[in-house]
């Protein structure tokens, strides 16, 4: 059975048990580190507000504001809350959850950069904040509706690239500042086969996959070098600090100066 305990290690907000499933809100201190852990159930979570750095077994994931990520039960990770005023959203799912509820039987931690997989883990969270009589049954049904959305997220990465594609990725990797029109010449492609091929093999327009891109290399300037933000702004092809500022924020949900701060030394 599914424990009635708050699946959070930090400090629990809201905390509701449906049947096979367990919503909780959390906050957490900023800096605080949590050691090595697992969660007996496999577990969503939401990331409202802040951020946070995730070591497994496998890796290092970096979580931001609205970003999804998956632990599958009994998974051992550590976590650094890197972001301010932190704030989580937990959706647990009983282990003994008929198979027709839980398709997808990942064994390992994944992001899930799905629109449609946030919608739903957000109208989960208004049922914790604002339960009434149905509120069991519309917690299932969503339920049901998310392990959809993530079969379908999920069949859609598995999908193939089409061989120019992968050109025109590997491209963008040396060179982050191509335009549509330059993406379309290395692909011999017109520019909006090249625009239908990111929405299709990505989930997003060209530009948001290089915007991505580029939040995600200054992540690893900082981390990884003393570098000035200034020159990271510059490298990366920013018109200017402000505006790598407001991008930057846009996907973490701080500014690269406390990102910096941070840090694991």
């Amino acid at each position: 059975m599914i424990s009635n305990d708050p699946v959070t290690n930090g400090y629990p907000i809201r905390f509701l048990r449906s049947g096979d499933f367990v919503l909780t809100e959390a906050r957490y201190a900023d800096g605080s580190r949590l050691p090595w852990h697992a969660h007996g159930h496999p577990t969503f979570l939401l990331t409202l507000a802040g951020g946070f750095r995730q070591r497994h077994r496998g890796g290092t994931l970096e979580c931001s504001r609205n970003q999804v990520l998956y632990e599958p039960a009994d998974t051992a990770h550590s976590t650094t809350v890197t972001g301010k005023a932190t704030r989580m959203f937990f959706f647990e799912v009983s282990k003994e959850t008929p198979d027709f509820l839980f398709p997808f039987g990942h064994n390992r931690e994944i992001q899930l950069e799905s629109g449609d997989v946030s919608r739903l883990l957000f109208l989960l969270r208004n049922e914790l904040y604002y339960p009434d009589e149905v509120s069991d049954l519309a917690i299932r049904g969503l339920a049901l509706e998310l392990m959809a959305a993530v079969a379908r997220t999920e069949a859609s990465s598995e999908r193939r690239a089409p061989p120019w594609f992968l050109e025109v990725k590997d491209a963008i990797s040396t060179n982050l500042n191509l335009s549509l029109t330059e993406m379309s010449i290395i692909a011999d492609r017109h520019p909006s086969h090249v625009a239908r091929a990111f929405r299709r093999c990505c989930g997003c327009s060209a530009g948001e996959y290089v915007r991505k891109l580029k939040v995600g290399r200054a992540k690893t300037l900082m981390l990884t070098t003393r570098t000035p933000l200034k020159e990271i702004a510059k490298r990366l092809g920013f018109s200017d600090q402000s505006h790598f500022t407001r991008l930057f924020r846009r996907y973490t949900g701080m500014s690269p100066a406390l990102f910096r701060q941070a840090r694991i030394p």
